[in-house]
């Protein structure tokens, strides 16, 4: 990504936890968080990690699918959002952020 590498890691506080069905969400407290680190072997240095996305939604299980913007500015991130133990549920969230982890909403 822009001459770097970038490493993008989805942390989850709780997908081993089996849900309720009546369970609340406590838009508060995050569960989910996806940050972006850049490894620059030029400069021979690491830049973050970023926190690009997070959400409040327990239980879930998230892929990256990440490239350049070759159309735009900075970086793009298609997340595969599905719930744990559900795979039939299956969304799709595009995150476009710069290399200083700046995310750009559109």
């Amino acid at each position: 990504m822009d001459g770097n590498f970038g490493i993008v890691i989805a942390n989850s506080t709780d997908t081993n936890i089996k849900s309720e069905p009546n369970e609340t969400i406590d838009p508060s407290k995050f569960t989910t968080k996806v940050y972006v680190t850049f490894i620059k072997p030029i400069m021979n240095g690491v830049d973050g990690p970023f926190l690009i996305y997070q959400l409040t939604i327990p239980h879930l299980k998230i892929k990256s699918f990440c490239n350049p913007a070759f159309t735009g500015i900075g970086n793009i991130c298609i997340l595969a959002i599905n719930r744990a133990g559900n795979e039939n549920t299956l969304e799709f969230i595009k995150v476009s952020f710069q290399t200083s982890g700046f995310v750009i909403c559109l």
